[in-house]
C-alpha cells in the first residue's frame, strides 16, 4: 500500500504540473490503469504459482502394493501381464521386449530375481493389463511401472505412477461416477489429501510402497476409470486442504449415522493440530441425509470366542472368555463404544460401534454377541 500510495501521489503531482498543457489526461483514468496493471501482474503470479504447484504435484509418484483377488493377501502366485503395444521387462543388466498384446507369465522362480527386482512397463507408455488379478470390473489395467519382488511364497507387485493418475482410479472406486460433479471434485480433493499424507512414509518399507489398493487405505482401480471422475481430478489438480499451514488427513466414510465424529474415534486426543475435525450433524429439516441407505443402521453378530480372542490380541493379555459387555463411554456422534480389532493381521483402525446399542448385552443365539449400530467405517 505504501508503494501504490506513493505512485498515486506521483501521478497526481505530475498531472497537476502538466494540467494546463495536458488537460485531456485524467488523473483518475491513469490511477485506474495503474491498479489494473498491478492486479493483472498479481493474478499472473498466482496463475504461475498454481501451475507450478500443479506440475510439481503431477510429478510426484506414489507406490501401491497390489493385493490378490478379494484383497486377501499381498503375495501373488504369479503375474500374467500384457500391453497393447508390447512390454519392456528389465532385469539386472538385461532388457527384454515382447510383441504387441503378447502375454507373459512371471513366477518367483524367474532368474531375473536373483539379483533384485524385475520391472515391467508398457512400450508405448500406455497401460498394462494384469490378467492374473480380478477386480470389480474384470482384469485391471495399470499405468506407470510394475515392480516385482520375489518372496518364499510368490511375488509382491508394486505399481508406481504419478499421484494424479492414481487418483483417476481412486475416485471412481470410492464414489460412483454418476454422482454430481461437485461431489466428485470434493472426493478428489479428499483422496489427494489422504494420498499426500500417506506418501510421507512407507506402509511397506521393504518394498518402498506407501499404501495398498484395498480399503486399508483407499480403494484403487476396483472400478474402471471414468470420464466424470477424471475430469474432477483434473479440475482440482494440486488442490489440498490445509489446517494451520499443514496438509490434513481428510477422513471420509460411505454412510454417516446422521452425525460425524472427532479424532476421539481413533483414540487420539483432540488438540490444536487436529482441531479441523469436528462433530457436525449430517441432516436438513427433513432429517438425516442418509437415513434410507442400507448402512445407516446395521447389525453384526460376533461369536463369543472370536470376540474374546480379538480383544485378548489387542490388549496383549489373556482376558479369558467375555461374559458380558457394558457401554462405559460414548462419542459425540451417537451413543456407542469402540473396540480395536485387527484387520488382515494388522490393527488397521478402531472399529466404531455407534448408533443405538442394546441396553442388554446378554449372550444369545449360540453364544453370540449382537451389535446394533449405525454408519460405516471411516477412512
Amino acid at each position: 500500500m505504501c508503494v501504490i500510495g506513493g505512485l498515486k501521489a506521483g501521478i497526481e503531482e505530475s498531472a497537476v504540473g502538466k494540467e494546463q498543457t495536458h488537460s485531456e489526461i485524467s488523473i483518475q483514468s491513469r490511477w485506474e490503469e495503474l491498479l489494473k496493471s498491478v492486479s493483472e501482474k498479481k493474478n499472473d503470479k498466482k496463475k504461475d504459482q498454481k501451475k507450478s504447484e500443479s506440475t510439481e504435484a503431477a510429478q510426484k509418484n506414489i507406490r501401491i502394493l497390489l493385493m490378490t483377488d478379494g484383497y486377501k493377501q499381498i503375495v501373488h502366485k504369479e503375474l500374467k501381464v500384457s500391453a497393447t503395444g508390447g512390454l519392456i521387462i528389465e532385469k539386472t543388466g538385461i532388457r527384454e521386449e515382447t510383441a504387441e498384446n503378447e502375454k507373459i507369465t512371471i513366477t518367483k522362480e524367474d532368474f531375473g530375481f536373483q539379483n533384485g527386482k524385475i520391472r515391467v512397463t508398457a512400450k508405448d507408455g500406455g497401460e498394462m493389463v494384469v490378467s492374473s488379478i480380478r477386480r470389480g470390473y474384470g482384469n485391471p489395467s495399470y499405468a506407470g511401472i510394475l515392480d516385482l519382488y520375489a518372496t518364499s511364497e510368490g511375488i509382491v507387485i508394486i505399481n508406481e505412477l504419478p499421484v494424479e493418475s492414481y487418483l483417476c482410479k481412486v475416485v471412481p472406486s470410492e464414489m460412483p461416477a454418476s454422482y454430481q460433479k461437485e461431489a466428485l471434485k470434493a472426493q478428489a480433493v479428499c483422496a489427494r489429501n489422504y494420498a499426500e499424507r500417506q506418501m510421507e512414509d512407507y506402509a511397506y518399507p521393504e518394498y518402498q510402497a506407501h499404501v495398498n489398493d484395498s480399503t486399508d487405505y483407499q480403494v484403487y482401480n476396483n472400478s474402471a476409470q471414468q470420464d466424470a471422475s477424471t475430469e474432477a481430478v483434473r479440475e482440482t489438480a494440486s488442490e489440498v486442504l490445509k489446517y494451520k499451514g499443514n496438509i490434513v488427513t481428510t477422513y471420509y466414510y460411505s454412510t454417516s449415522c446422521g452425525k460425524t465424529t472427532t479424532m476421539k474415534a481413533w483414540g487420539t486426543s483432540e488438540n490444536e493440530s487436529n482441531g479441523y475435525l469436528q462433530s457436525v450433524e449430517v441432516k436438513d429439516k427433513n432429517g438425516d441425509y442418509e437415513k434410507s441407505l442400507p448402512w445407516y443402521r446395521w447389525e453384526a453378530d460376533i461369536d463369543q470366542d472370536i470376540l474374546s480372542t480379538l480383544l485378548a490380541e489387542n490388549v496383549k493379555k489373556n482376558i479369558g472368555t467375555v461374559q458380558s459387555l457394558e457401554v462405559t463411554k460414548t462419542g459425540p456422534e451417537r451413543p456407542g463404544t469402540r473396540w480395536a480389532i485387527p484387520s488382515r493381521g494388522r490393527c488397521r483402525m478402531m472399529m466404531i460401534f455407534t448408533g443405538y446399542l442394546k441396553k442388554d448385552w446378554r449372550i444369545r443365539r449360540k453364544n453370540t454377541f449382537v451389535f446394533l449400530s449405525a454408519g460405516s467405517t471411516w477412512k
